[in-house]
């Protein structure tokens, strides 16, 4: 049964149409993310201008792709939605190899457009000098996983939340994630933004760290929200939250938005 929905899934052209959503989100994002830390004139970018930057490419992108893959740009995040079932394992696996693809094009696509002398590191992230690996892994825990609880806040049903007040939200929170973690981790929040520029600079110390604490913080934020925040029903088809019951009528359950959380 699930072969073949795989294999109906693989086949169809919007399943390609996402993945390439992805693809293009992402090469984008990282053309934006590498040219805002250039160090041009020698002159290194401010953690503000970083931050800013960051938080609007990824507000925008994901909003122009929102309402064809989701937007996610971020193999993280992709994890997330695939352990509460809101992509499936296969659209995960090429979500992923998409958004680590374009990372690595658009960092290519920078450092090939740059000046030698303006490169520097095109924003390969590691810890910063005096910042262990065990500080480093926690940050960058820490802040995917207040990123992905942003995110299934914002996206959750039950909050109707419409045009441009997801991915703002998602990029605002973006913004303050960097501001927090960059003099000390770096603030990658994002496996791919990480491997783009450290693919095309060779460049590797401590890479693991932004794969497995953002791939882990986002899943704890996913079990707190699944766990304690998302509306459920329950034996007696009553619409619960820690704030209210809602008994729902059988006949007029379209007017409440179930979280598939």
């Amino acid at each position: 049964m699930y072969l073949s929905e795989g294999k109906m899934e693989f086949r169809s052209r919007k399943f390609w149409t996402e993945v390439f959503a992805e693809f293009l989100a992402t090469l984008l994002f990282l053309f934006m993310v590498c040219g805002t830390v250039l160090p041009w004139n020698n002159t290194p970018p401010s953690v503000i201008h970083i931050a800013f930057s960051h938080g609007l490419s990824i507000a925008t992108l994901a909003m122009a792709v929102f309402h064809i893959s989701g937007g996610q740009l971020n193999p993280a995040v992709t994890i997330s939605m695939m352990a509460v079932g809101r992509v499936s394992v296969l659209k995960a696996v090429f979500f992923i190899i998409a958004q680590c693809a374009g990372a690595i094009c658009g960092a290519a696509i920078v450092y090939y457009m740059t000046p030698t002398d303006s490169i520097g590191s095109l924003g390969v992230t590691a810890p910063s000098n005096g910042v262990s690996t065990a500080q480093a892994f926690g940050v960058e825990l820490m802040l995917t996983f207040i990123l992905v609880f942003v995110i299934f806040a914002a996206t959750d049903p039950n909050r109707g939340m419409a045009g441009y007040g997801v991915p703002l939200a998602i990029g605002i929170c973006v913004f303050i994630c960097l501001m927090h973690g960059i003099p000390s981790s770096g603030a990658s929040l994002n496996p791919a933004r990480s491997l783009g520029p450290a693919v095309v600079m060779n460049l590797w110390r401590d890479h693991w760290i932004y794969w497995v604490a953002p791939t882990v913080g986002g899943l704890l934020a996913t079990c707190t929200y699944k766990l304690f925040f998302a509306q459920r029903r329950n034996n007696r088809n009553t619409l619960e939250d820690d704030n209210y019951n809602v008994e729902l009528n059988d006949n007029d359950t379209s007017k409440f938005m179930i979280s598939p959380l």
